[in-house]
């Protein structure tokens, strides 16, 4: 097994790479908000056709802004998550929220298709 630590905006990865890809609750230390965009442009790109990207991250509470007490916050809005995932390519996404989380999961279609115009540039 091989350990590569990258920059989630910034993949070290060739294009299709990977069937999946997970994220677990580590969103919301990514701002602003278009490098977020950024790291869900660089998901897709690294996918297969057809590969999966799931994940969760938390939702706003006391306990996560006491969490984040000087600490990077921007939470990632679980209502506008599926506009964000299908803006760079990603087809069936699924958006589940509960009280302390939420969930998500989305593909990249496993037909080769043109992938919107909007291109995510951080720099």
């Amino acid at each position: 097994m091989n350990v590569v630590q990258s920059d989630a905006s910034n993949l070290a990865f060739s294009d299709t790479s990977f069937s999946a890809v997970v994220c677990f609750t580590m969103l919301h230390h990514v701002a602003p908000a278009r490098l977020q965009d950024r790291v869900f442009s660089e998901v897709y790109r690294v996918l297969k056709p057809g590969g999966v990207f799931t994940g969760t991250d938390c939702v706003r509470t006391l306990a996560v802004a006491l969490l984040h007490i000087h600490d990077t916050l921007l939470l990632v809005d679980p209502l506008t998550l599926q506009g964000r995932l299908e803006a760079v390519g990603f087809t069936d996404v699924l958006v589940d929220i509960g009280e302390q989380a939420f969930r998500f999961r989305a593909s990249r279609p496993q037909v080769a298709q043109r992938r919107p115009s909007r291109l995510i540039d951080c720099d």
